[in-house]
């Protein structure tokens, strides 16, 4: 049976939608993905052997209308998660398969897709792999996603014995700024992180629009920092996450990613939902995610956003989900992760 899917956010999205691709594929399916986005998603499935074919669509209508033409009709399947609940989407799903699978309608479309399509409402509290994975069985729940289910398959396998530690200080290519923490306080981190005694060597990963805040890092950390900010593929990051000891970031691509791997991850949380996308309530042992009480977060998120102070993160006055954690608290709380897993 052919099934398809649509790609069409993120690294983070991509790296979600590998439980529902590994699952669908055990269960025979041969599934193609349309990868509608340019931020290393299809790039990430290149030679991992999860999909049947990998083809990328770009902005122009007149190479949507190339797809509707040459696979009308073709898939038994089609699957679309949140992200990819767009009109454009939608409408071209519905000429290339029988019929759809997805989390939601798009507005407006509501009348002429509802009979082509099986909406499967998500599930409070589950986590967003399990949300994908839910498109497949409903019946599935968080108990069931096991590492294995959610790795990118690899050529080698990381042992956790690395000597890097890698570190994201931006999220988004930069441009969810609510997600960022304030670049003083990475410095203040850093310079904590580059005294202790061990032999890892920090380095640093990002897209080329956080070269910015990575170049403040450096002039204050000098070469006690490797900066690759900017200078790398998606298999030189993968690569280089596969020499790691652990990752340290934010709610970022390269985190999922990450965790993908099986390097663990401590992640700094604010208006994003931890239970939704991060990977401590999956994986405990492995992963350790930290955030400040606030009555006002999560707001970010596809699912039940506390919107009890602004109805869009990029307007929150202050931002203080993410000001509030203090270097010196998160150093704690990395001394902690580290021994913990060293232990």
């Amino acid at each position: 049976m052919k099934a398809a899917i649509f790609i069409s956010s993120g690294l983070g999205n991509a790296v979600l939608l590998i439980p529902l691709i590994k699952k669908l594929k055990n269960e025979g399916r041969s599934i193609t993905g349309f990868f509608t986005s340019d931020y290393g998603c299809y790039e990430l499935f290149e030679n991992s052997g999860l999909l049947s074919e990998s083809i990328k669509i770009g902005q122009r209508n007149v190479e949507w209308v190339k797809i509707g033409i040459q696979h009308n009709s073709e898939f038994e399947e089609i699957y679309l998660d949140n992200f990819a609940s767009t009109k454009r989407i939608f409408l071209t799903a519905k000429i290339i398969g029988k019929k759809i699978i997805a989390q939601k309608l798009p507005s407006g479309l509501t009348s002429l897709l509802s009979h082509y399509t099986h909406i499967v409402d998500p599930v409070i509290g589950q986590h967003c792999a399990t949300q994908n994975l839910r498109l497949y069985d409903k019946s599935f729940n968080d108990s069931e996603l096991t590492e294995d289910l959610i790795s990118l398959p690899t050529v080698s396998q990381n042992l956790n014995n690395g000597t890097l530690l890698a570190i994201q200080i931006g999220s988004a290519n930069d441009v969810t700024s609510y997600k960022n923490w304030p670049i003083s306080n990475w410095i203040s981190l850093i310079k904590k992180i580059v005294k202790l005694k061990n032999k890892s060597k920090i380095i640093l990963l990002g897209d080329e629009n956080e070269k910015t805040l990575s170049d403040k890092i450096i002039e204050d950390c000098g070469n006690k920092v490797i900066n690759k900010v900017g200078k790398t593929s998606i298999e030189d990051v993968k690569a280089i996450l596969l020499n790691c000891r652990y990752f340290i970031g934010v709610d970022s691509g390269l985190m999922h990613m990450a965790a993908s791997l099986s390097i663990p991850t401590f992640t700094l949380w604010g208006p994003s939902n931890e239970t939704l996308y991060g990977y401590e309530k999956l994986f405990p042992k492995k992963h350790k995610v930290i955030f400040t009480d606030q009555s006002c977060r999560p707001c970010n998120s596809w699912i039940n956003p506390n919107t009890s102070r602004v109805q869009n993160p990029e307007t929150c006055p202050d931002k203080r989900c993410m000001k509030e954690l203090s270097p010196e608290f998160v150093f704690e709380n990395l001394i902690a992760f580290i021994q913990q897993l060293e232990t």
